[in-house]
């Protein structure tokens, strides 16, 4: 099956950073019309969260709001991201000067000690060029703002342009599901009004299409394969590019070596590039969400990756992981155990049917099961904090 194969001119997969453009974005659309028929709405103000893992699509999306047709809602987007801002005045300068390009006017010089002030100033400014129109401010990673140090006055200046009808301005913020602490910690600036859209793993025709789309001209996918990738990544767009990548690479491999192979991918083909990146010295899939957990969660995923796989041994419950983990010498309390396991839910992380729990990513558990069984997590000493 299929034709000789041929080097592609370029990377055909995009891994690790926001898609740029709608050559490789794929998906979203319910949420795209959800949020649109949010903003249609006459006259209101609604704020918007979006939230989910890392690495599962969220700056590709905002990317994606930027290039969607907004003028049917009468928004301008702009996007401006908390990761390198370190002060009050970064903020409203740099959103000041992308509102400033999107209109086509002068960008302002907001004054250092008093930037809200000037940013209002810039607002009422530019009020004739925006007509009936409104910005939309969305913010990125917004869950490292308490880390940014931005000042206590920072969440009333948001709360101001949230709720005042004379400031132009819709918000929207992304970011992981730490926003859920923020909102509670942080002056509760977000959930007190906005809506909030979770951003999810792909659907099994979207995961199809991150794998086939930026690569039909080159490659072609055995059925097959497509439902290997996606049953072993559930959908999760980083892991879907990090595979394509390496199939690519090793398509690219034999040709270097004088092998003569046509572009069919195939099962065994699907299989060896999973297997590669589940043994990537680095997979930002799985180390970012593990490097944020604690030790004692650490012992409950390793146990939990143990006593699971994807055949015989799908569900486990508490007790079976409470069972193990004691007999394993590394007891937690039931109550802590369960807190984990919910946690993790609300996460994503874990799926839950009644009292027992399997991980949504199949590979995440074999990374787990791989890397960090529960005789190398056990030796991780407890974080004594409350």
């Amino acid at each position: 099956m299929g034709r000789p194969y041929q080097r592609p001119p370029h990377t055909l997969y995009i891994a690790g950073e926001g898609i740029p453009n709608d050559d490789y974005f794929v998906g979203r659309q319910r949420l795209l019309a959800d949020l649109l028929g949010l903003w249609r709405q006459p006259g209101g103000k609604p704020a918007v969260v979006l939230m989910g893992q890392r690495r599962i699509g969220k700056t590709s999306l905002l990317n994606k709001i930027v290039r969607y047709p907004l003028a049917e809602v009468g928004l301008l987007p702009v996007k401006t991201t908390i990761q390198g801002i370190n002060t009050a005045h970064d903020f409203w300068q740099e959103s000041a000067y992308k509102m400033a390009d999107s209109l086509g006017v002068p960008r302002p010089t907001l004054e250092q000690n008093h930037p809200f002030v000037g940013f209002k100033a810039f607002l009422r400014q530019v009020q004739p060029d925006l007509g009936k129109r409104r910005f939309l401010l969305m913010v990125d990673e917004a869950d490292l703002i308490p880390r940014q140090g931005l000042g206590s006055d920072f969440p009333g200046f948001l709360r101001t342009l949230m709720q005042e009808a004379e400031y132009p301005v819709l918000l929207l913020f992304c970011g992981t599901h730490l926003l859920k602490k923020l909102g509670r910690e942080y002056d509760s600036i977000f959930f007190n009004t906005a809506v909030t859209f979770p951003v999810s793993y792909l659907e099994a025709i979207e995961s199809r299409e991150v794998l086939e789309k930026p690569a039909r001209e080159y490659l072609e996918f055995s059925p097959l394969a497509l439902d290997t990738a996606c049953e072993i990544t559930h959908g999760q767009p980083y892991l879907l590019q990090k595979i394509g990548q390496t199939i690519q690479s090793r398509f690219n491999n034999a040709l270097a070596e004088g092998e003569q192979r046509t572009n069919y991918v195939t099962v065994a083909d699907m299989n060896a590039a999973i297997q590669e990146v589940l043994e990537l010295d680095t997979n930002a899939a799985f180390d970012n969400h593990w490097g944020d957990l604690k030790a004692a969660d650490h012992r409950v995923l390793a146990t939990l990756a143990k006593l699971s796989d994807e055949s015989t041994r799908i569900w486990r419950t508490t007790a079976d992981v409470e069972a193990f983990m004691n007999q394993a010498g590394m007891p937690l309390p039931r109550d802590q155990i369960q807190g984990c396991l919910e946690a993790r839910f609300d996460e994503q992380i874990l799926l839950r049917n009644g009292p027992a729990y399997k991980f949504s990513v199949p590979l995440y558990r074999q990374w787990i099961a791989w890397r960090w069984p529960p005789e190398v997590v056990r030796e991780e000493a407890l974080d004594s904090s409350p």
